[in-house]
Formats: structure tokens, sequence, C-alpha cells
């Protein structure tokens, strides 16, 4: 009985420890709660220079490759992001834009809609941009 006790007892730790793991882990697909007055207050997904624009003949939508020059290696350090008529562009000098209002050159934060295709580069759908600097 005594060991049948110490297993059961191993199990639940084991079982308890996943469920943290799991639970914790959110990575670039956790989103925030939706604000009408500010960016997320979470990590950007990315946050890196749009090199290119272009429009997805298909859907319609702006498609960015935002690329962190500075990322850890390892690390997502180019995503192809999809702009949809959902996602919120935080502007430099405050409030909201829309894809109009990118470009290449920019400097952007970037979360995400969902999680990544991992791909090379990564593709994504933007929840929220925010343009951090303007070239």
């Amino acid at each position: 009985m005594r060991h049948t006790s110490r297993a059961s007892a191993a199990l639940a730790a084991l079982a308890l420890l996943v469920a943290v793991v799991v639970g914790g882990c959110g990575g670039p697909t956790a989103q925030p709660a939706p604000s009408a007055t500010a960016p997320p207050s979470i990590p950007a997904g990315i946050t890196g220079t749009i090199h290119r624009l272009s429009r997805d003949a298909d859907t319609g939508h702006t498609v960015l490759l935002v690329v962190d020059d500075g990322a850890i290696q390892g690390a997502v350090d180019r995503v192809s992001v999809t702009v949809t008529g959902d996602t919120v562009v935080w502007m430099l000098k405050g409030g909201t834009g829309t894809a109009a209002d990118l470009g290449v050159g920019q400097m952007v934060s970037v979360w995400f809609d969902g999680p990544l295709a991992e791909s090379y580069p990564a593709q994504g759908t933007a929840a929220d941009i925010r343009i951090l600097l303007e070239d």
C-alpha cells in the first residue's frame, strides 16, 4: 500500500508540473485583452524593420516582411506578417491608423493573432502593430 501511494503522489506531482509548464508557455501567440486606447502591454512577437511590403493577390491583405536584425541565434528573426482589417495599427504619434500607414524602413512591434507557421520566414497574422520609428 505504501508503494502505491508514493507512486500516486509522484504521478500527481508530475501532472501538476506538466500543467504548469504547458499553461505557462505562451510565446508570441499569447494575446492580451484588446484595448481601444493603447497597444498591448506584453512583449511583442517580433520587433524589427519592415523590409518588404506587398499585397496578397488572393485576399487583398497587406503582407510585410519584418526582420529583427538583433535576434538571438535560434530565435525568430523574420516573419511574413499578414495585416487584415482586424489588425490595429498604432501610430508613432498616438492613435490608430491602417495598413496604408505602414511602409518599408519603419521599425515596428508586432503582436500575433494565433500561432506562427513554422516556415522560414515564419508566417503569422498581426493582431496589433505599433510603429516605433519611421524612415
